[in-house]
């Protein structure tokens, strides 16, 4: 399912949500947790417990995630705490004066101020120019949240006493925390740093449609009829299908493209065609084209299989259905050709990366189905899957200027309960979401827990659109009531998890110390940026992946930038990781 919020597109692609339409589910599974949120009760320096649960809120069974409960005010009215965030002007709008700021102010009696900096450029890309002079020049906030610090950066600035170490306030203040840290241990290994403690306090999104996100393509049905085709199952049937569209242009429009990618920064092509050949991660931060074998670091842009995947675009570029524009596209470019129709097959993370999804029953996007992972000649067939429990990004770091770490952790762990989680992403109650009834399904037929509700227009300041620590655990995902008249994407999902690849080849997140995270830094960026522009220079003929001179002058130049010092080092954290 996709989102009834209207999400810009950059914040539907980094936040794992899709469209008009509810939040996108995930899968079940897990036991019951034992409450919810914080009561506020216990005086200071008690252990924190559970509040009493909110009634009328059901709940599948199992289920292992946020619970609904009653939080009493537990803030000193005296104290104003000052946090550093992300500025957005088109969902958050003014921070300090957000309805869930409010709500949140009133339920827990924490007064905050925030602070708002520019931490994402127009164009996508990271600026952390503010943050960095902030922490250098020693004007610390409270802390920091959503503000895009890395778990490296985290790590050493807490091992370097700038930020506080939260294990012992998790422990004695966050309830929340504490039971999602028991139920997903992954969470707790993959955010300690060197030294064993806990520096960020940072919910989960386990988003389940999002594992094969690279891999997933769609093609229009409506097209497929009108030219007498079937959905592809291989390489050579998807090759044909494409000089098929391109030959008798089914759109009757001038401009049509039988193939396209989404916009490069955030869909390129490269897991979708390597598939059928190799297994290929992905420009992963942290861990470019990194798989293993048999505990064995390994780069995956190297390989044979990622040679012969690009003898197969060459092909596909030689018979005029994989362009030059497919490694240039920008996103207006790009929903322009797809509200228009021009578009046959698109490899996208979904249908609002080329068209504009609407409500209608024969809106555009309806037309488009997904294409199964395709099969290669000697029988590869692997859609990209990542495993495990990613923490959310959106971590909060309190720094050595708080006089009272304790009651930002409670704070924190308050908007992890249900309704807060709810209202943090989908506005008030009532207006963008309710609870579920009895006998309301989400995902794999189980009993609901709550319902999007559609509106045409939301209102900026309506809540934090994804910056709030939220625990959106794969049972809470799909206790979304489903809506049958909208596409589920977890349903898109299931057709690539058949063909994931083995998890003992995935290469988990790992912890890199400061000298080794400024080693690895420069070698990474040049790394991702040479195999992206080989990648469309050998698909496209400005050189010839056949010829083992450009072959093996693409490997040097790989070697040259530093890929056997990146490997090993890699290798050193891996065999070194918390167990």
């Amino acid at each position: 399912m996709v989102d009834h919020l209207e999400l810009s597109r950059r914040s539907l692609i980094a936040g794992a949500a899709g469209v008009s339409a509810g939040l996108l589910a995930g899968c079940s599974g897990g036991n019951p947790g034992p409450g919810s949120a914080p009561s506020g009760s216990a005086p200071a320096g008690e252990r924190v417990e559970f509040g009493p649960a909110t009634d009328g809120v059901l709940y599948p069974d199992p289920y292992v995630g946020p619970r609904a409960a009653k939080i009493a005010p537990f803030g000193d009215a005296g104290t104003t705490f000052r946090i550093v965030v992300p500025q957005d002007t088109t969902v958050v709008g003014d921070w300090n004066d957000n309805t869930y700021t409010k709500w949140l102010e009133q339920q827990t009696g924490v007064k905050i101020q925030f602070d708002a900096v520019l931490v994402t450029n127009p164009d996508g890309s990271a600026d952390l120019s503010k943050i960095n002079a902030m922490i250098a020049s020693g004007d610390l906030p409270d802390a920091f949240m959503a503000v895009g610090l890395s778990r490296d950066q985290i790590a050493l600035y807490g091992q370097q006493g700038l930020f506080q170490a939260l294990d012992g306030h998790i422990e004695n203040a966050a309830p929340q925390m504490r039971q999602m840290l028991l139920d997903l241990p992954d969470v707790r290994r993959t955010n300690l740093a060197q030294d064993g403690k806990i520096y960020n306090f940072g919910g989960v999104n386990d988003c389940f449609h999002c594992r094969c996100a690279g891999s997933r393509a769609f093609v229009n049905q409506k097209y497929l009829d009108k030219i007498g085709a079937k959905m592809p199952t291989n390489t050579e049937e998807f090759r044909t299908l494409l000089k098929t569209l391109k030959e008798q242009n089914p759109s009757g429009k001038e401009g049509f493209q039988a193939f396209m990618g989404g916009d490069i920064t955030y869909d390129p092509v490269d897991q979708f065609m390597m598939g059928p050949f190799t297994y290929n991660p992905g420009p992963v931060s942290g861990a470019v084209y990194l798989r293993l074998n048999q505990g064995r670091v390994e780069f995956a842009a190297n390989s044979e299989g990622w040679r012969n995947g690009l003898r197969y675009m060459r092909q596909l570029f030689d018979d005029g259905t994989l362009t030059q524009q497919t490694f240039t596209i920008k996103g207006e470019e790009l929903t322009k050709l797809g509200n228009n129709g021009l578009i046959g097959v698109c490899r996208a993370f979904n249908w609002a990366a080329w068209v504009t999804m609407g409500p209608e029953e024969d809106a555009l996007w309806r037309d488009y189905v997904p294409v199964p992972p395709l099969a290669g000649p000697d029988g590869t067939r692997i859609a990209t899957w990542t495993y495990g429990n990613a923490p959310f990004t959106n971590a909060m770091a309190i720094t050595s200027a708080c006089k009272d770490p304790e009651t930002l952790v409670r704070w924190a762990d308050a908007q992890m309960e249900l309704e807060s989680t709810m209202r943090s992403y989908a506005g008030p109650q009532d207006a963008g979401w309710r609870w579920a009834k009895k006998g309301e399904k989400g995902s794999g037929d189980q009993q609901a827990v709550w319902a999007g509700i559609p509106r045409d227009k939301i209102p900026v300041g309506d809540g934090w659109n994804q910056y709030a620590i939220m625990y959106r655990s794969a049972d809470y995902r799909a206790g979304e009531k489903v809506d049958p008249t909208v596409p589920n994407l977890d349903e898109v999902a299931q057709l690539y998890k058949e063909y994931a690849q083995p998890e003992d080849q995935f290469l988990p997140r790992l912890l890199f110390s400061a000298d080794v995270t400024a080693q690895r830094g420069d070698i990474e960026a040049n790394l991702t940026s040479a195999v992206s522009i080989h990648l469309a220079k050998f698909a496209t003929g400005q050189l010839d992946v056949n010829n083992d001179a450009d072959w093996n002058a693409y490997l040097t130049q790989l070697e040259q930038m530093g890929l056997p010092n990146y490997l090993e080092l890699t290798q050193q954290a891996y065999d070194t990781r918390p167990q």
